[in-house]
C-alpha cells in the first residue's frame, strides 16, 4: 500500500482526537510532507472541526487573528521549540504547491474555527511554523532549510514557515536579537525578517544583525545590501537602503528611521564571541542589556550610580564575569540577593 493511500479520513480524525498510536502519528507526519496531500488534509481538518464545534464563536476576533497570520506578523500564542546551545541542526522541508483559491478558502475556514480559542494541542501554531528559542544566557546557531545561518542571542526567538521555506517563502519573524548570514538563491528570492514592531528587513544574500526588543529596534549591516521598511502608520511607511557599515535605528517617539555610519560594524554582533562593546554607555543602559540577556533583576542604590558611563570591550560569558569587570572598572560594590543584584558605589552609604 502506498503512503498516499494509507492515510484515510478516519485515520486523520483519530489523529485529531489525540488517539493515534505512535506508528500512526509517524505515518501521518510523513504523509503530510507530500505537497499533493495538503488539500485533502485541510478538507479533513475543516470537516472534523465542524463536527466537533461546541462553543460560541467570536468571528470578528477569528478574522482579525487570521489576517495577522496570513500577513506574516508574529503570533504570541506559539509553542517554542528549544534549540541546543551552539548546535547546528538540519531541518528537511518539502516544497508545497502554490495555494489555489479553493485551498485558501479551506484554510481560512479551518483557521476560523481553531483560532476561536479551540484548546487542542494539534491546532497550535506548530502546524504552520517552526520556532527556535534560546534561554537566558545561552547563544544558539541554526542552519535554515535554504542554507542560511542564524545565530540567536540569549532570550531570543525565531519563527519560520514549517512547509515550503526556501521554496515558496524565505520569511522569518524575530523577537530578540540575531545575526544572519543569508545565502543567495538561483531565483533571487528575497529573505525577509519581520520584527515585533513595524519594521521589516529585506535581503537577497548578505550578513547583518537585527536587534528587536521592547526598548527598541536596530539593524546593523556588515556586507551586501538590505532594504529596511518602517511602517509609520497604517497609511504611511518609510524605506531606506542600507550599505555596509551602517546602523539603522527606529526612533519610536518621532516614528522615523535614523541611519548612521559606524567605524566598527563588526561590533554589531560582538555578543557572538561573548563580548560586550560599550561606548560611553550608562549603567542604566547596561542594566537593561543584562536583564534582557540573563533574566536577572538589577537595582541601583542611588541614581548617581545609574548615571555612570563606561567604554571598552568586556568579556561576558556569564553575568558574574561581566559584573565583576564593571565593578573593578568603576569601583562598584555588587551584592547578589537570590535573582536580584544590587549595585552601589564604594562610597555609598
Amino acid at each position: 500500500m502506498s503512503l498516499k493511500n494509507s492515510v484515510t479520513k478516519e485515520l486523520l480524525f483519530t489523529y485529531f482526537e489525540g488517539k493515534a498510536t505512535s506508528l500512526q502519528k509517524q505515518r501521518i507526519e510523513d504523509w503530510m510532507n507530500e505537497p499533493e496531500n495538503e488539500e485533502f488534509f485541510y478538507e479533513c481538518v475543516h470537516e472534523w472541526e465542524l463536527g466537533n464545534l461546541n462553543y460560541e464563536a467570536d468571528v470578528k476576533e477569528a478574522i482579525k487573528k487570521f489576517r495577522r497570520r496570513i500577513s506574516g506578523k508574529p503570533n504570541t500564542e506559539i509553542e517554542p521549540v528549544k534549540v541546543t546551545e551552539h548546535s547546528n541542526p538540519e531541518y528537511a522541508y518539502s516544497p508545497v504547491a502554490a495555494p489555489t483559491p479553493k485551498r485558501v478558502a479551506l484554510l481560512f475556514a479551518a483557521s476560523i474555527v481553531f483560532l476561536l480559542g479551540f484548546n487542542i494541542w494539534f491546532f497550535k501554531d506548530f502546524i504552520f511554523y517552526k520556532t527556535f528559542q534560546t534561554d537566558y544566557g545561552k547563544i544558539s546557531t541554526i542552519t535554515l532549510p535554504d542554507g542560511s545561518g542564524v545565530t540567536l542571542n540569549a532570550n531570543s526567538q525565531l519563527k519560520i514557515y514549517r512547509f515550503g521555506f526556501g521554496n515558496l517563502s524565505r520569511q522569518v519573524s524575530l523577537k530578540g536579537e540575531a545575526n544572519f548570514k543569508i545565502v543567495h538563491t538561483p531565483d533571487d528570492q528575497k529573505f525577509i525578517v519581520l520584527t515585533e514592531g513595524p519594521l521589516k528587513v529585506e535581503v537577497l544574500g548578505t550578513e547583518f544583525n537585527v536587534f528587536s526588543r521592547e526598548r527598541g529596534t536596530k539593524v546593523g549591516l556588515y556586507k551586501g545590501k538590505v532594504k529596511v521598511t518602517y511602517e509609520q502608520s497604517a497609511e504611511q511607511e518609510k524605506t531606506v537602503s542600507m550599505l555596509p557599515g551602517e546602523l539603522t535605528t527606529v526612533d519610536p517617539i518621532h516614528k522615523t528611521l535614523e541611519v548612521e555610519k559606524v567605524l566598527h560594524p563588526e561590533n554589531f554582533a560582538a555578543w557572538q564571541q561573548g563580548r560586550f562593546i560599550f561606548e560611553n554607555t550608562s549603567l542604566a543602559e547596561i542594566k537593561k542589556i543584562l536583564e534582557e540577556n540573563y533574566g536577572i533583576e538589577i537595582r541601583f542604590k542611588n541614581s548617581r550610580v545609574a548615571e555612570q558611563t563606561v567604554s571598552g570591550s568586556f568579556k561576558g560569558n556569564s553575568v558574574n564575569e561581566l559584573l565583576q569587570a564593571l565593578a573593578e572598572t568603576l569601583e562598584l560594590d555588587v551584592i547578589q540577593q537570590s535573582n536580584r543584584i544590587v549595585i552601589s558605589g564604594k562610597s555609598s552609604d
